[in-house]
């Protein structure tokens, strides 16, 4: 090597392998492996379905929902997104068979979406879909370290 620009290099090149190396057995490495894996499965059941992500959270909240319905401010919340933004993911929805809105008579103000039997369909199809990843998850491990992991993604999930 000649000259301290090739050195550099070099260095820059070893360091980057190196950090590269010992990122690989992080556990936050670890993590974005699994989502990574299971991202590009999760997105092709939500294609099949005609929704996306942000889609199928706020089908999967109103069916949890004590109520079986929500407002376009509870979409909004439990998104994280700005009013115009919920807005949009719920109007997506009703056009696309999922949802039905209605006004209540006591506020007319106030528009409640809940689901279509098409909107309890595709919830059944992620469920169904979320369970198998899980029993596969399960599979993998024992009863003991089944409950290890659990107990702590739950206290990361806390952190």
């Amino acid at each position: 090597m000649t000259g301290g620009h090739s050195y550099a290099n070099y260095f820059r090149s070893f360091l980057y392998e190196e950090l590269k190396a010992m990122r690989e057995d992080s556990v936050c490495d670890s993590i974005r492996k699994i989502e990574e894996k299971n991202r590009h499965k999760a997105v092709s059941v939500y294609d099949s379905l005609g929704i996306t992500y942000s889609q199928i959270r706020i089908l999967l909240d109103i069916r949890g929902s004590e109520a079986k319905e929500f407002s376009i401010k509870e979409a909004q919340e439990a998104l994280g997104v700005t009013q115009p933004t919920a807005t949009g993911i719920v109007a997506r929805l009703e056009r696309g068979g999922f949802v039905k809105s209605h006004q209540p008579k006591s506020d007319r103000r106030v528009k409640l979406i809940r689901l279509t039997k098409k909107g309890e369909e595709a919830c059944n199809v992620v469920e169904d879909y979320m369970d198998g990843l899980e029993k596969k998850i399960e599979k993998a491990l024992t009863e003991e370290e089944n409950e290890m992991f659990k107990q702590m993604l739950k206290k990361i999930c806390e952190a």
